[in-house]
């Protein structure tokens, strides 16, 4: 990264800031790296203990569980077309192949596709020479820079992941079947086991702490009308009218379903993040709303997860709430 503070007339500090920069890029890139390596390879090794552990923490917790169709006769046919955003990087760019190496390391099935923002023409080019070489199963999708709003002229760097979901969804070649479930993650995510549609009777199941397996039901895959979600610890502020930095009315508009989610509701059901497994019409339909609620949250809110409540508020206001799962992510 180029370093915006020293002089345009000392070209001999300029050159020393760069340098200084691109060491530590390189060095912050080697450690990732190495640690991200080892995690998979240590995972990797011991899968079998992992398994066995995760099946004796939730075998025996639900007669659901027990009755349920078992995960090896459904997980051939489980596949699920994994997103997430980026910007256009040298970071991101390693995110990428880290992601890319991972999936294939744990067999994830279905395509993955990497959203990437703000890319020139000659970084597209290398973009597509190097996954054809690498990853030729793999895609990447190119989409404007969406990081300055436009009416407001605000940055925010991950206002490119609503609106670069959104502009996939509208462009993406083949375009995307309706009854596709999608998975959107962050490029920071590294596939430990592979990421499937199956609930019910699946061996890593974790739940809600508020689940009840005596009353509640447990679906049995990700679909139409059954997103899947990550349980993060976002709560749901934005269910409460007296919370000072949110304004439901103003972002869901009058006459929202928005507006008829309790605090506790929204705790079990939207306080959400990636991975979001969600069926192609139901996330057109959460898109759609997430690139409209997104810059007024994140007028009221100026905060780092802006973009995760404002997700939380479109699946609300669009009457989808979210079967929520505490195994997808470590």
């Amino acid at each position: 990264m180029r370093s915006t503070i020293s002089s345009k007339n000392n070209s001999r500090q300029k050159s020393n800031s760069f340098c200084s920069c691109s060491i530590f890029n390189v060095l912050s890139f080697l450690l990732f790296s190495l640690w991200a390596s080892a995690l998979i390879y240590y995972c990797w090794e011991h899968k079998d203990a992992i398994s066995k552990h995760s099946i004796s923490v939730t075998s025996d917790s639900s007669p659901l569980l027990r009755s349920a169709v078992s995960p090896e006769k459904t997980e051939e046919t489980d596949e699920i077309h994994t997103i997430f955003s980026t910007d256009c990087s040298f970071f991101q760019d390693w995110q990428t192949l880290l992601v890319f190496h991972s999936a294939i390391r744990v067999g994830q099935k279905g395509a993955i596709t990497r959203i990437a923002s703000g890319c020139d023409e000659a970084k597209k080019l290398e973009l597509i020479g190097l996954y054809a070489k690498l990853f030729p199963q793999y895609s990447v999708h190119f989409t404007p820079d969406y990081k300055r709003d436009g009416k407001t002229k605000k940055k925010y760097d991950f206002y490119n992941k609503p609106y670069g979901v959104q502009h996939w969804l509208q462009n993406a070649v083949p375009p995307v079947k309706s009854g596709v479930v999608i998975a959107l993650i962050d490029p920071d995510f590294i596939f430990l086991r592979p990421l499937v549609t199956t609930v019910a009777g699946h061996p890593s199941n974790i739940f809600n702490h508020r689940f009840n397996p005596n009353k509640d039901v447990v679906p049995i895959k990700a679909g139409k009308g059954v997103p899947v979600s990550q349980m993060y610890g976002l709560g749901a502020p934005w269910a409460d009218n007296s919370h000072p930095h949110f304004d439901r009315l103003s972002a869901c508009g009058k006459g929202s379903p928005c507006l008829n989610v309790t605090v506790r509701f929204g705790e079990d059901h939207y306080s959400i993040g990636p991975p979001y497994i969600v069926e192609k019409d139901d996330m057109v339909r959460i898109t759609n709303s997430w690139t409209k609620f997104v810059p007024i949250v994140y007028a009221k809110h100026p905060d780092l997860l802006s973009e995760m409540y404002a997700y939380s508020m479109a699946a609300a206001h669009e009457q989808l709430p979210h079967f929520t799962m505490y195994h997808f992510m470590i």
